[in-house]
């Protein structure tokens, strides 16, 4: 589940649920419901109200999975030039 669908699926049961509660509260469960490496890049990171939070949390989500397809590459590639046989080897 992505970071957007957890923070839709949050709120709809925070609706439903009918509780009010802090802005704090409804953040500090939020978070804990996250990847524990996107909670703490999140809390690193500047936010004042819960809006700012879920923008953040998608912002981080999505660097995250861009980082992971780059080094994915990186090291599919990496051993087929290290490894390939049209390359000399050197002795």
């Amino acid at each position: 589940m992505s970071v957007e669908e957890y923070i839709c699926e949050f709120e709809q049961l925070q609706i439903r649920s009918g509780l009010e509660k802090e802005n704090e509260h409804i953040m500090t469960r939020l978070l804990r419901g996250l990847d524990p490496n996107i909670v703490e890049k999140v809390e690193l990171q500047p936010y004042w109200s819960f809006e700012d939070m879920c923008k953040l949390t998608i912002k981080v989500e999505k660097h995250s999975e861009n980082k992971r397809s780059f080094f994915g590459i990186f090291l599919y590639f990496v051993p087929f030039f290290f490894f390939c046989p049209f390359f000399p080897q050197r002795e």
